[in-house]
């Protein structure tokens, strides 16, 4: 029997039957019992002749491309494509990848940069997460101090201020407080370290003047409950091993802080750098009363970076630097630090606070280009 389409062209021959309605009869239709089979077709990715030219998805240079998938070179092999070579197909071309996040695909060393790789301090985006280098931490205080980040010891709190909520080691009000805040996680001794928080210090209501001090410190004891001397002894004198910035308000001079033989004011406000041990002895390693002498006390508060790398030191306040130098004889007892914060008021006393912390890794180099930003 003859099938009239009624639309004229190939379905209109003598003798043809259009099964499938699609204006193709055989002889022309290579699948007369599905309708979307057929000459006029357009050829897609789905394993069949669409178009009955006996050419199958890539094979056929016809293909209507919104049906492919667009896969990306991946010239490094490390299983991440890069986004600016890339090619549609139905089946991924060989030395290609469907993942588009490589930031790096040059062949020769491009393999150690992608999204699975680890972040080195290095100067370089090895995970491609858009961050050159890592911080190890960062943190606020505004929903309080984070037991899964932080143990704090003595009289460590917050406090609030006009929405912003901040660390208190010792208060604005009177009497002997004490305070430690360490890290949980410990740190690499031997990594270099970029460490930046704010602080503010005020003189204590009715105190006669600002005592004693805070301190950041690298401890070498695994002990992040450890809690030291009060008054001069900063909070850390004699709880560890370890070096200490300190950020002194009174130098209570030879008997009580020590002979530091350094402080030529022992009421003038300093920062420095001290070697302490367990036992409670320290040693000066440097001094600084010129910028601290005036530089940080009720001033509000002061942005602090604190940059430690093998023995090279760096204290950086509100952009000035107050102390660097490199250490004759760097020899950390354990491969692991604690980091932390600790304060102590004595006979005179002083609010401290301490926000927004981050430890981050300094590439090498150093310098600004190789700083994490914060």
């Amino acid at each position: 029997p003859y099938t009239d389409t009624g639309r004229g062209g190939p379905g209109d021959s003598a003798g043809a039957e259009d099964a499938d309605g699609d204006g193709y009869g055989p002889g022309e239709d290579c699948d007369d019992g599905e309708e979307a089979i057929n000459p006029g077709a357009d050829e897609v990715c789905d394993g069949i002749d669409n178009d009955c030219d006996g050419l199958i998805d890539d094979a056929d240079d016809s293909l209507d491309f919104v049906s492919a998938t667009v896969w990306f070179a991946d010239r490094d092999g490390d299983g991440y494509g890069d986004p600016g070579l890339s090619v549609p197909a139905c089946l991924a071309p060989e030395g290609y990848v469907e993942d588009a996040s490589d930031c790096d695909d040059e062949p020769g060393g491009g393999e150690a940069i992608g999204p699975g790789a680890e972040e080195l301090c290095d100067g370089v985006d090895n995970d491609c997460d858009g961050v050159v280098d890592f911080a190890w931490v960062e943190a606020d205080f505004q929903g309080g101090i984070d037991p899964l980040m932080f143990t704090a010891s003595g009289d460590a709190t917050t406090v609030e201020d006009g929405g912003d909520v901040s660390l208190q080691l010792t208060g604005a009000s009177g009497g002997d407080q004490i305070a430690t805040i360490f890290f949980n996680e410990l740190f690499p001794a031997d990594a270099p370290l970029s460490v930046r928080f704010t602080m503010q210090v005020s003189t204590g209501e009715g105190s006669a003047q600002a005592a004693d001090g805070m301190a950041f410190v690298l401890s070498e004891s695994d002990d992040i409950c450890q809690i030291g001397g009060g008054g001069g002894g900063l909070g850390i004198v004699g709880a560890s091993d370890g070096y200490t910035f300190e950020f002194d308000l009174y130098d209570n001079g030879a008997g009580v802080d020590g002979d530091r033989g350094l402080a030529p004011n022992q009421e003038l406000p300093h920062c420095g750098l001290m070697r302490n041990t367990a036992g409670g002895d320290f040693t000066e390693l440097d001094y600084d009363d010129a910028y601290c002498g005036a530089g940080f006390l009720n001033v509000g508060e002061v942005a602090v970076e604190i940059r430690f790398d093998g023995g090279a030191y760096e204290l950086v306040m509100d952009g000035t630097t107050v102390l660097s130098g490199t250490l004759d004889d760097y020899s950390p007892s354990t491969p692991e630090l604690a980091l932390g914060f600790t304060g102590a008021t004595g006979g005179f006393w002083a609010e401290q606070l301490v926000d927004d912390i981050s430890v981050q890794c300094i590439a090498e180099g150093g310098g600004a280009e190789g700083t994490c930003a914060p």
